[in-house]
């Protein structure tokens, strides 16, 4: 689809709330939505389900935002990032509730030493920017300029995150 067709659709979006141009434009951006949070989430299906249904509802409702500075899908691409850090923030506030409560704690059962270590577990350890920065840059391709543009930050913090988690990679990792 070209720049000025998906143009047309979110006009349609916004002026008309036309419900089928937004399907489309989900449509479109769908695989690299789902991708994203895949990637970020360690492939955790069901969150990744329920982060995309919140994030498709965050686009349609701030689609009148959108101000075509930069690409559509940089735009969806930010507030799909966006999501993730609040759910990963209200995911860290319930556990250091559980924790204050340790009645509420669930023992588990299986050992993570006999799992075998794979990319994805490896960058479990990075922190969630520094996991964000690497997977848009090396997993879906995305310039400095544009995770920038997603991350709300400088293109220098999106340097320095991609080469921190790398570091932390490398040093980690270098027996493996």
């Amino acid at each position: 689809m070209t720049r000025q067709e998906e143009n047309m659709l979110i006009s349609k979006v916004i002026l008309y709330n036309d419900h089928r141009a937004f399907e489309k434009l989900i449509t479109i951006h769908q695989n690299g939505i789902k991708n994203l949070l895949m990637k970020l989430l360690d492939f955790n299906g069901s969150d990744v389900d329920d982060l995309y249904q919140e994030s498709c509802t965050k686009i349609y409702r701030n689609i009148k935002q959108f101000k075509g500075k930069s690409r559509f899908s940089t735009w969806v691409y930010r507030i799909t990032y966006n999501t993730f850090l609040n759910a990963h923030e209200r995911k860290m506030r319930f556990k250091e509730i559980k924790e204050e409560f340790p009645k509420m704690k669930s023992v588990r059962t299986d050992s993570m030493h006999d799992m075998k270590i794979d990319v994805e577990r490896m960058i479990s350890i990075l922190r969630p920017e520094e996991k964000a920065a690497i997977q848009l840059s090396y997993i879906l391709g995305f310039s400095h300029k544009d995770i920038a543009h997603i991350m709300d930050c400088p293109v220098g913090t999106v340097k320095s995150l991609i080469k921190r988690g790398k570091d932390k990679l490398v040093n980690n990792f270098k027996y493996y």
